[in-house]
């Protein structure tokens, strides 16, 4: 009879069995190339799937056993890095959630910040617009006082002249005739508007000298000083007045001086203050718009790894319902019992 003997796995004589293309042990082998074994290893292992796990648990030898545990442990080790490429993306899963949420509160709070900020800046924004209107008042009020002033200095300053002016036509009335002194005296007094006899009779009364003036003379240099005088009194009552006018303008430019000064202070301070706010504003609302592309990117990166997760979770299923356990039904596999045969009855012939 030809030998029944079974020959070693590990044997010398023993030819190299193929990988397996299909079935359970093409499973296993699967799940081997999923391993980070090198690949003349992996080969090796699959090249003895077939002789190792083809044979029932209870009829296998030392080595055979040795080599189911050894590729039990490369699947542990598969299920173990799937496992834990799951809880990476659990992991990730859950900070991005955890930041998602910082980053929301974050933002909300800078929103109502800003907000706030915003509400400020129209406040300080009417406050500096009032301001600035203030200083354009104070500063009209300014120039019109000025320019009152400016006038009635004016008015002062002219009248003053008049006087002088007037005073000295007076004494020029009471110097001796001459042909120069009597035609310049004929045309300053021409120019203050007296009578017109007066006018007329003036050449002729100047040029005579003192002692050869008749009574008519004497009236008319009589008439033309009490003009004079009457005019000089006229303008030192003006002049008098005015002082106190002059003294009030005085003041009130002063009082509208300091006015400018201080509305401009308000409008710099207003100012300051308004562009202060607007900073911050601008800074709070830089600040939101940042947090809101933290957050579109946290989303863009939580969907990659939620797709991770999916792939994870698809690849380690995948293993279990596949590789893992068509492993452990061919590592469990034991020999079926045969069945009594249970001879047939002979009946007796009838």
């Amino acid at each position: 009879m030809p030998s029944t003997k079974r020959a070693s796995v590990g044997g010398s004589d023993a030819r190299p069995a193929k990988v397996p293309k299909s079935g359970k042990l093409a499973q296993v082998a699967k799940g081997l190339t999923a391993s980070d074994l090198p690949k003349d290893v992996r080969d090796m292992l699959g090249e003895m799937l077939g002789p190792v796990l083809g044979a029932k648990k209870e009829s296998r030898d030392k080595f055979q056993s040795k080599v189911v545990e050894l590729v039990e442990g490369v699947l542990a080790a598969v299920d173990d890095a799937l496992k834990s490429k799951v809880a990476e993306a659990e992991a990730f899963i859950s900070e991005d959630d955890h930041a998602k949420g910082e980053l929301d509160s974050k933002a909300t709070i800078r929103e109502g910040e800003a907000a706030t900020k915003r509400a400020n800046v129209l406040a300080k924004k009417c406050e500096l617009a009032e301001a600035a209107k203030s200083f354009r008042r104070a500063r009209e009020v300014a120039a019109d006082t000025k320019a009152q002033g400016e006038t009635a200095e004016v008015e002062v300053t002219c009248t003053l002249k008049e006087r002088d002016m007037l005073a000295g036509l007076v004494e020029d009335l009471e110097k001796p005739a001459g042909d120069g002194h009597t035609d310049c005296l004929v045309k300053k007094l021409s120019t203050i508007a007296l009578s017109e006899s007066i006018v007329v009779a003036l050449p002729a009364v100047l040029a005579k000298a003192s002692s050869d003036r008749s009574s008519f003379d004497t009236m008319v240099l009589t008439s033309v000083r009490e003009e004079l005088q009457t005019r000089i009194a006229v303008a030192d009552e003006v002049i008098q007045k005015a002082e106190p006018t002059r003294v009030a303008n005085a003041d009130a430019m002063r009082r509208t001086g300091f006015a400018v000064e201080e509305m401009k202070g308000k409008q710099l301070n207003s100012a300051d203050a308004y562009w202060k706010a607007a900073g911050e504003e601008e800074q709070l609302t830089s600040e939101v718009v940042e947090l809101r592309a933290a957050i579109r990117k946290l989303r863009d990166t939580s969907r990659k790894h939620l797709s991770f997760n999916a792939r994870a979770k698809t690849s380690l299923e995948a293993f279990h319902s596949g590789p893992k356990q068509a492993f452990e039904e061919l590592r469990d596999a034991v020999e079926t019992p045969l069945e009594p045969v249970q001879e047939a009855e002979i009946q007796p012939s009838q």
